[in-house]
């Protein structure tokens, strides 16, 4: 229940409540949390008479807590009330409120006491990342770009920088006092040392342990001891140490409370390849990547940051460094050893050459096609040579101009020998280039004010001459509770991913005169109406601009203001175009500094 009060002097306003029915003495509950921590809050009870006794005050945390009161057995009441009492305004959000009579016979105090500190786990494991994603909020900090894939679980890229020590960090509403926490994951580099964190309600930090991950998935199980200062826990962060580009690849994250049991089988072990592979199989094709994601398990390396859309497919940004040739490459458990492969796809930047290259499994590669790609969706089509003492199970989508690119996949997929291809593709020419060395590390991507439309194969599908607006009776949603519905277009240090709790969360990272955005467009076109934005922001001191672009690719400034840190509305007056329609729309940040979106709804 989230309560919010508009101060005014003499007003004191309240959240009240009743079942109509008598009560005396007992105990009562409240789980909540204020978004300004200190101002006095009161709980009040009120008899039939109208008559009101304030039984309690506290100054509630901004984080949640719960706030217990025994009631003494000083005549009836039948109602409550949770009063805002600094004359000021302020928001609760309340997660429970529970009374007990004073004739209960259960245990009140296994899940609630006065300590503030509860532990709402008891004998059931907690899954905080499993094979749907994340189920805890994310809290990371520094140069950590997260998101998640079906096939490799929480993939976490951190850039390396002096006394940075980034972390993938996962907090929750809940709170625990000890256990055990089990991580099955794998690292881009070994040798490197990642160190796990937990924090109590009061943002106090505790370091469990440091270890060196495999490259390989594996099992890590961590003692979480009970702390001697009476607190609990809310918050874990799997930390990079070691100020060196790395990636995590984080299948699951199980926390067990101290009264559930732990399974056996959470031992680091050595999954060896098997001695004498022998050529996979297939009567069919074998989609890499296809509308509903990539199949094969994410190896790209450099400074490449990828992540799937579905009017795009998978969009790849590229930073182009001297001797760098980052690359988007893909392996599968198959092993394969002649074939075809046909890319799907077009470029930002069509001028730049694309090198492919195949991994047999003794990590030796190959280059066995380039091409240079053009602004239209195209297919690609590049022979797979057969190897004589190894199989293949990996390829490279690789940029090898040392420039900035983009690149959207729309689909990659592998034929077998004796499966047919389809004829309507592009042929490649072969060449040899350059191999790079495997580094991760988070993208900068370049604005583009280019725009073009889709197409499939090598026709151009051009726009109406004269486009008209495009009718609506109703509202267009362009992000609600299942994503972001138009096709992102967003620019600068800009990192988007869409979580359930918090909507669109887009961290910006701040450098001069940038102004990085998260930007949306649609193939409609309109030419006048209203843009309602839901959103809160972390820091609320920082200005946001909001812009509009005509389809001559135009923009113009619409709307700016400082959002809070509490989830609002906000609404922006779209004005008509004499000369021309808009069909995109950006949320710039334009102070120059770090900061991050949640953006609900728009």
């Amino acid at each position: 229940m989230v309560c919010s009060f508009k101060g005014s002097n003499g007003e004191w306003p309240a959240f009240s409540f009743s079942n109509y029915q008598d009560y005396t003495g007992g105990r009562i509950v409240i789980r909540m949390r204020a978004a300004r921590p200190n101002q006095d809050v009161y709980i009040l009870t009120f008899d039939r008479s109208g008559n009101y006794k304030v039984r309690f005050n506290f100054k509630a945390t901004s984080y949640y807590a719960d706030y217990t009161y025994d009631i003494p057995e000083d005549g009836t009441y039948y109602r409550f009330a949770i009063q805002e009492g600094s004359g000021n305004d302020n928001t609760f959000y309340i997660k429970s409120i529970l009374y007990y009579p004073k004739d209960y016979s259960g245990n009140n105090n296994n899940n609630y006491n006065n300590n503030n500190n509860n532990n709402y786990y008891s004998n059931q494991s907690v899954a905080i990342v499993d094979g749907n994603g994340l189920h805890w909020e994310d809290a990371s900090w520094g140069n950590t770009n997260c998101n998640f894939q079906y096939y490799n679980g929480m993939v976490c890229s951190f850039v390396g920088e002096m006394n940075e020590y980034p972390a993938f960090s996962f907090k929750t509403d809940n709170s625990f006092k000890k256990g055990t926490l089990v991580i099955n994951m794998k690292v881009l580099k070994p040798d490197l040392d990642v160190h796990l964190m937990a924090y109590d309600v009061n943002e106090n930090y505790y370091s469990i342990k440091s270890f060196k991950a495999t490259s390989y998935y594996a099992d890590y199980t961590f003692d979480i001891p009970a702390l001697s200062n009476s607190l609990s826990y809310y918050r874990f962060a799997i930390q990079e140490i070691s100020n060196q580009d790395n990636t995590f690849y984080i299948k699951s994250v199980t926390f067990y409370p101290q009264d559930a049991q732990v399974p056996k089988t959470t031992t680091t072990t050595t999954v060896s390849k098997t001695p004498t592979p022998s050529v996979t199989y297939l009567d069919h094709p074998d989609a890499i990547i296809d509308g509903s994601g990539l199949h094969w398990e994410d190896a790209s390396w450099g400074r490449t940051s990828c992540r799937f859309q579905r009017s795009n497919g998978m969009v790849c940004s590229f930073v182009g460094e001297n001797n760098a040739w980052p690359a988007f490459s893909f392996k599968t458990n198959n092993h394969y050893n002649k074939g075809t492969l046909v890319i799907n796809m077009k470029v930002s930047n069509p001028d730049l050459s694309i090198n492919i290259l195949a991994y047999d499994l003794n990590d030796n590669y190959y280059s066995i096609g380039n091409f240079k790609a053009t602004t239209e969706y195209e297919d690609y089509t590049i022979e797979v040579p057969a190897r004589i003492n190894s199989l293949i199970y990996r390829f490279a989508i690789q940029e090898v101009s040392n420039q900035d690119n983009t690149y959207y996949i729309k689909s990659v997929t592998y034929y077998p020998p004796n499966v047919k291809v389809p004829t309507t593709t592009k042929k490649t020419t072969t060449t040899t280039a350059k191999r790079t060395t495997t580094t991760t590390t988070t993208t900068t991507t370049k604005r583009t004010t280019k725009r073009t439309t889709t197409t499939t194969t090598t026709t151009t599908v051009s726009k109406t001459p004269t486009p008209t607006v495009t009718y609506l009776d109703h509202a267009d949603v362009i992000i609600d509770e299942s994503g972001l519905h138009w096709e992102d277009a967003s620019w600068g240090r800009t990192s988007c991913r869409f979580q359930r709790s918090n909507g669109m969360v887009c961290s910006f990272v701040g450098e001069n005169n940038a102004w990085p955005a998260f930007s949306f467009k649609t193939d409609n076109h309109y030419s006048k109406g209203t843009l309602v934005i839901n959103m809160k922001v972390s820091n609320p001191d920082l200005l946001i601009n909001i812009l509009a672009y005509d389809i001559n690719e135009n923009y113009y400034s619409i709307g700016n203001f400082r959002a809070t840190t509490e989830y609002e509305d906000y609404t922006i007056e779209v004005p008509a175009r004499i000369n021309s329609l808009i069909y995109r729309f950006a949320i710039q940040e334009v102070s120059n500094q770090d900061n991050t979106y949640y953006i609900k709804k728009i």
